[in-house]
């Protein structure tokens, strides 16, 4: 059921994004539920189908306009003539389906024996007039209740023009008034409940009359309500959904025990968000989620103000009693069910917010594709892989694409989504990933900057494989294969804190492994330490070129320098040979351009530091 529901929104969302017609989803969504085997649940969804089919979209807040579209009475009235057609004919025969004239004829018949036509007062060929009038209208033949009411007599002239005029759309006040006085006059204490039925929906007489005698279940309920309504009835509208959801609900209508009838209810009257919510909670989410993208896509859902909204919410501006439904809370819940499992499916999801936006203004589409990459964890790499793809080589001509490809259109595509998830991911302080990201949307210079903050706060630890200096070397190798190779482009700048990053990312391995007099060699290449106090002033001004990320390693640099020229010291000091003194001279010379370059930093250098290089100046000495 989940795939099959998931399968029809991919096609919708392929002709969608191909521009091509798309078809209506609500419609789409009723014919595949009757694959279902569940005739209750294809019910429903042929009832909000039904109801909530617009000849023209609705552009606007569908909430502030629902009550003043006559669509969504007309349909659900005719919905219910319809049904009640079906029911006559099953009772009577098929064979008067095509005569409404004599199909109404035929159910009255069998329906009303001798005795049950007690306290009925007009009759036609010996049948009760005013049943037959009733059930024409019941069952949409509003044209054969005039014949009927032709056919009675010139009495009832005046009534049949009056159902003629509003089959038609026109009213005529006078003769409605007209009759309204015979029906407050007589009709009102009349002991034929057909006739005053009648008589109260047609010219919309005692509007809280149940009629309990006519009105046998909750279909003929509404369909009487429904049929009290004028178009643009607005009040009269609401009275009726303040009726079912909040004077009777769900206690009323046992809803636990009969989920059907409640939402079926709910929707008649025009109260989707509630239905929606309420099958959601009642156990059929999978259903109420595909009915909310559904009626969302043919902009008739009412969303929340706000996507941080409860899923089910009243706003005081609204018309009572209607309700809001968060879509973006609905199909999360849903959709985290099967996020890590099914991927590529959950995007298609998402996908049906893409016109939300969140408290930031970001579109909700991608909001939702974010927060699922970012909480997917700092070393996981295959959500990354899966949605945006593998990152290029040195020897691939393109970036590879993931799945987030097939949803790239002029308002978004994967460059974007991959540089909005970089950025969320830089806010969390998760550098790693949105180095990752940064490239796969192309943006090699941020990428490539956030590299170079990451690697410069781990270069001067030792070497320790698994750890994240070995990741990050590992990285800057691949970087350094693609600048070789010409495959991106970087800023100067930024390119140049790369190289001189690798440079001291040698260095400090030679130092860890006490490769000195390699480690020191590698130092000069980075022409930042002196070895002499000729040295300094250039080294000083190499330094202020630098960027802030590769400064902050120069402490840790000098005291590794610094270190070095001890260690060299010692082991010459030990051997204690005439022929050493140059090189002697050498390694204190270097300790004191090293201490002068210290006293020289354009910038302040760490307490620790400063005392460290202090002792091993004093220790030499």
């Amino acid at each position: 059921m989940e795939l099959v529901y998931a399968q029809e929104l991919h096609h919708y969302n392929e002709l969608l994004l191909k521009g091509a017609h798309r078809p209506n989803l609500v419609q789409k969504f009723a014919l595949l539920s009757s694959s279902f085997g569940d005739d209750r649940l294809t019910d429903m969804w042929l009832t909000l189908a039904s109801v909530t089919q617009v000849n023209e979209p609705i552009h606007t807040d569908p909430i502030k306009i629902r009550q003043q579209r006559p669509e969504f009475i007309i349909n659900a009235k005719s919905y219910l003539e319809r049904r009640y057609k079906l029911y006559m004919c099953t009772l009577v025969g098929a064979a008067h389906s095509s005569n409404s004239y004599q199909l109404v004829r035929a159910y009255v018949t069998n329906r009303f024996s001798a005795q049950h036509t007690i306290g009925l007062v007009d009759t036609l060929d010996n049948k009760p007039l005013w049943p037959m009038v009733y059930y024409a209208m019941r069952c949409g033949a509003a044209a054969t209740a005039v014949e009927f009411l032709h056919e009675a007599g010139s009495s009832y002239e005046d009534f049949a023009q009056v159902i003629a005029d509003r089959n038609a759309g026109a009213v005529n006040s006078r003769t409605e008034t007209q009759l309204k006085l015979q029906y407050a006059n007589k009709i009102k204490n009349s002991t034929d409940a057909y006739k005053k039925a009648v008589y109260c929906f047609i010219l919309g007489c005692d509007p809280n009359e149940s009629h309990g005698e006519v009105a046998k279940t909750i279909d003929d309920y509404l369909w009487i309500k429904l049929a009290m309504l004028r178009p643009g009835d607005a009040g009269g509208y609401g009275r009726l959904q303040s009726e079912i959801l909040e004077k009777y609900g769900e206690k009323h209508f046992h809803a636990s025990n009969q989920t059907d009838v409640y939402f079926k209810t709910l929707v008649l009257v025009g109260l989707f968000e509630a239905a929606i919510e309420f099958l959601a909670r009642s156990g059929h989410r999978v259903h109420g989620v595909h009915m909310a993208i559904a009626l969302h896509e043919v902009g008739v859902l009412g969303g929340a103000r706000s996507v941080s909204q409860p899923l089910l919410s009243i706003d005081i501006a609204d018309p009572q009693p209607l309700r809001r439904l968060n879509l973006t809370r609905l199909v999360r819940l849903y959709a985290k069910h099967f996020e890590r499992t099914d991927t590529t499916e959950v995007l298609n999801y998402y996908f049906a917010l893409r016109n939300l936006r969140d408290p930031k203004g970001r579109n909700m589409f991608l909001t939702c594709v974010c927060d699922l990459v970012v909480c997917s964890g700092v070393l996981d790499t295959s959500i990354f892989d899966l949605i945006f793809g593998q990152r290029m080589t040195d020897m691939d001509k393109a970036v590879p694409g993931g799945v987030f490809r097939q949803f790239d259109c002029p308002e978004f595509d994967t460059n974007t989504m991959a540089s909005l998830v970089a950025e969320e991911l830089v806010a969390r302080g998760s550098f790693e990933m949105a180095v990752r990201l940064y490239e796969l949307a192309g943006n090699y210079n941020l990428s490539l900057k956030h590299f170079n903050i990451l690697l410069a706060q781990v270069v001067q630890f030792s070497p320790q494989e698994g750890s994240q200096r070995a990741r990050l070397r590992d990285e800057a190798n691949r970087f350094s294969r693609l600048l070789a190779a010409l495959r991106i482009e970087v800023e100067p700048k930024i390119r140049g804190s790369f190289e001189l990053l690798q440079l001291l990312l040698v260095f400090f391995d030679l130092h860890h492994e006490g490769k000195l007099a390699q480690a020191v060699e590698q130092l000069q290449h980075t022409k930042l330490m002196p070895n002499t106090t000729d040295d300094v002033d250039g080294c000083l001004t190499n330094i202020k070129k630098l960027s802030g990320e590769v400064i902050k390693v120069i402490p840790d640099v000098m005291v590794a320098a610094m270190d070095i020229t001890l260690t060299q010291y010692n082991r010459l000091k030990t051997r204690m040979c005439t022929s050493d003194q140059l090189q002697f001279h050498k390694l204190l010379v270097r300790a004191k351009a090293l201490s002068n370059l210290a006293a020289s930093m354009p910038f302040r250098m760490p307490y620790e530091t400063n005392k460290r290089l202090m002792q091993l100046e004093l220790m030499m000495n």
